[in-house]
């Protein structure tokens, strides 16, 4: 195409003089053609392009609430400045949602702290079996207000062991608010 193009740059003046023009007339439209193969080509060429680079199309629902909806019973009960020990997971919704603080988050915002003691911590508390002195001075440590467990991750020791020391609050969707009598 390009060939053709460049021979057609340098013979067609000769051919205007010479007075051919059924020459000229067929050779524009030679051209044409080829122009319009071109810019065809060029088109198909990005419609491919864009159809590998493109990501496909987003088919997140913004808008859904069902994760957020298990803990919309806690915002009677916590409220802001309270202390929430609960597993990084499980707390992750929970600032936002009632303006608590959590001991150990799934997400690292805090700057100075150890964070690998605190989820240390708050797997001893809510997971392996611990006295009663144990269990105190760990909530006493980070000044929880509230402990709250999941009953499908959780131990019946432990579920035990917070009845015993702690009031529990309420509970819904398998999720248990305790209350550590902090304030």
């Amino acid at each position: 195409q390009l060939a053709v193009a460049a021979w057609l740059c340098l013979e067609l003046p000769g051919y205007l003089r010479r007075g051919r023009w059924q020459r000229v007339a067929l050779l524009a439209i030679v051209v044409l053609v080829l122009g319009c193969a071109v810019r065809w080509r060029a088109l198909e060429l990005m419609r491919h392009v864009r159809r590998v680079v493109s990501p496909a199309p987003l088919t997140v629902d913004f808008h859904s609430t069902a994760p957020v909806a298990r803990y919309d019973w806690l915002s009677a009960h916590l409220d802001e400045g309270d202390v929430v020990m609960a597993d990084p997971g499980l707390c992750y919704h929970l600032p936002a949602l009632t303006g608590c603080r959590v001991v150990a988050s799934a997400h690292r915002e805090q700057f100075g702290v150890d964070h690998r003691q605190r989820h240390a911590d708050v797997d001893r508390l809510l997971h392996n079996r611990l006295s009663d002195e144990q269990l105190q001075t760990i909530i006493a440590k980070y000044h929880a207000t509230h402990v709250l467990l999941d009953d499908r991750n959780s131990t019946p020791e432990v579920k035990g062991q917070l009845r015993r020391l702690c009031y529990e609050v309420g509970s819904s969707q398998g999720l248990r608010l305790y209350t550590t009598g902090r304030k």
